[in-house]
């Protein structure tokens, strides 16, 4: 058993390692380097948690982290914590697992794994604070997974939306299903719990989230230049991203007109769906029977777990990112199916099972879709990948923002 984990953990980190070494462009944009401008010594002000964290470890150890080559370096680390993290997850969960239940839950590590482990290599997102995002979400998982410290959610929750308020939209998600899925499960004193935690994250959250983005502003012009000038020095061409400190820290919402690429974003995502139909039928098949399976209130459990990451849909409506928007709905579907596998949730087992044997029938398309994910690596920001960004180019769509 310890030899069969060890060489799965081996191949994933072989994987690892070639993905980093393809996928590494070692270059963080304007967008990134401003942010870590930001920092708690001018207040308490939106994204300012993670400049300050490069601050304290500017002062702690003897490195420049207030650099351009200060903010690669520190961006890697943050990388090579998120990928740490995420191997300890998924230990975790083979150890919690079924022994029979590992071939599937390895297969779904892999899938994620071909998207995971280059987001937060490239140039769009070498630094960006979505990482951390993802690495207290993964942590949060694990506490919830070993029923440990429930409560410490809530300041993990408040913490995320400290560092970036689209944390409410984009991963705040699988804390809430799984309390949620906890509420309609448990009785008496850990029913209570559970309702506690949820409905302070809850407030917390929402607080934090009203706060930093509508009441944080106060004292924005006078501290406007003394930023700007610092992000001016984080970045590697003195180029600092203008509308982002205009919203943050005056408050403003610069006009840009992104409706052209809200056009091109409309036509990739529909390529995007339509190459990844099997994915979807697979998916709507396993959680259609995941419901169908279950009676009274925990029909609404499956429902949650199946519609969680409806919280993205506001930012796909408003925002452009979409890449990133996609990577946070895969993130959501493969850790909260993970997560039940390995708590030997009944329902979700049996049908994994179910979607197992209609792939076990035909060996050689369960391979093709085990490595197809591969032609879209790395997914980026606005654009969702190289593939389906070019075949738009060559189709001439795009003309304007590309």
């Amino acid at each position: 058993m310890k030899n069969d984990l060890r060489k799965k953990i081996i191949i994933l980190l072989g994987f690892c390692v070639i993905s980093s070494i393809v996928f590494y462009e070692g270059i963080v944009n304007s967008m990134n380097t401003t942010t870590y401008a930001f920092s708690y010594q001018y207040g308490f002000k939106a994204r300012a948690f993670m400049g300050t964290i490069l601050r304290i470890f500017n002062k702690i150890f003897p490195y420049d982290f207030m650099s351009y080559r200060g903010v690669v370096v520190f961006s890697i680390m943050l990388d090579i914590l998120f990928i740490a993290i995420l191997f300890v997850f998924y230990i975790i969960i083979f150890k919690n697992a079924e022994k029979k239940q590992w071939n599937k839950l390895y297969y779904l590590m892999i899938m994620f794994s071909i998207f995971a482990f280059p987001e937060f290599l490239t140039e769009e997102n070498l630094g960006r604070t979505d990482v951390c995002l993802v690495i207290i979400s993964i942590l949060g998982l694990i506490l919830l997974l070993k029923d440990k410290w429930e409560f410490l959610i809530i300041p993990l929750s408040a913490i995320a939306v400290c560092i970036h308020q689209g944390y409410v939209l984009m991963y705040f998600n699988v804390f809430l299903v799984i309390l949620f899925s906890r509420i309609i499960e448990r009785q008496g004193k850990e029913k209570t719990k559970s309702i506690m935690v949820f409905a302070l994250s809850v407030i917390v959250a929402a607080i934090l989230f009203i706060f930093l983005n509508f009441y944080s502003h106060d004292n924005g012009h006078e501290i406007f230049d003394e930023i700007f000038s610092t992000a001016s020095g984080l970045a590697h061409d003195g180029a600092v991203h203008r509308e982002l400190m205009m919203h943050e820290v005056l408050g403003e919402n610069p006009f840009t007109d992104e409706w052209k690429y809200h056009v091109f974003n409309f036509k990739e995502m529909a390529l995007f769906i339509v190459f990844f139909i099997p994915y979807i039928i697979i998916a709507f098949s396993f959680f259609k029977g995941c419901i169908k399976d279950v009676k009274g209130i925990d029909k609404l459990k499956y429902f949650a777990i199946a519609l969680g990451s409806a919280t993205l849909l506001p930012d796909f409506i408003v925002k452009i990112d979409y890449a990133r928007w996609i990577f946070a709905g895969l993130f959501y579907y493969f850790m909260i199916i993970m997560y039940f596998v390995a708590l030997k949730d009944e329902v979700i087992i049996k049908n994994i099972n179910v979607s197992w044997e209609k792939l076990k029938r035909n060996k050689v398309l369960a391979i093709v879709l085990l490595a197809y994910p591969m032609l879209f690596m790395p997914l980026g920001d606005w654009k969702i990948s190289p593939v389906t960004t070019e075949i738009l180019r060559l189709l001439g769509q795009g003309k304007e923002v590309l």
